[in-house]
């Protein structure tokens, strides 16, 4: 079964973040483990990781966006599957959840998950990131280590920008149309 696989963002609770559905309190494995495979201990950790403690008793249609993405990717971590697949999960995350989200996905990377993610930040990608495949119009126009992929070229011809590079290679951002005078 898929569910079984792979971990997907892509559900919201709209009880408390931390209500017998997410929580898994209802029953020897809950509610969360009938629905997302996931039972409480294995919520409580990921909630903890994601440093989600306190909001536990807040309605989740209080949360903020950032907050809704990080209970949604604590759903996805807490089923414990063999895939993670987030799609943006930094969007919407301030600086230091951003690099705290990305050291999550790299502990869970470590600890054997296949973690895959798309990403539009080019300088969380090249540093968090061991491998980056970069897309054009569903082609592939380069695969490999972030120092091999993220060069001036590249995102020259995928993303039609000017970036600026720090002096270790890392991205520091998209400066300029290619091409076109600011």
């Amino acid at each position: 079964m898929l569910g079984k696989t792979l971990g997907l963002a892509v559900l919201f609770c709209l009880f408390a973040v931390g209500c017998p559905l997410l929580a898994g309190a209802a029953g020897p494995d809950g509610f969360a483990n009938v629905l997302w495979g996931a039972s409480k201990s294995q919520v409580d950790q990921a909630m903890a990781m994601l440093d989600l403690e306190g909001l536990r008793q807040r309605p989740a249609t209080a949360l903020s966006g950032g907050e809704q993405a990080r209970v949604l990717m604590a759903r996805a971590v807490a089923q414990a599957t063999p895939v993670l697949l987030a799609d943006e999960p930094a969007a919407g995350l301030d600086p230091a959840h951003q690099i705290h989200l990305m050291m999550v996905l790299r502990q869970l990377a470590g600890q054997g998950r296949c973690v895959l993610v798309s990403l539009h930040d080019l300088a969380l990608a090249g540093r968090w990131c061991d491998r980056l495949l970069v897309l054009k119009d569903g082609a592939l126009v380069a695969d490999g280590a972030p120092a091999a992929v993220l060069t001036a070229a590249t995102i020259r011809a995928a993303f039609g920008v000017e970036a600026a590079f720090t002096a270790d290679g890392a991205v520091l951002a998209p400066v300029a149309l290619a091409g076109r005078s600011a």
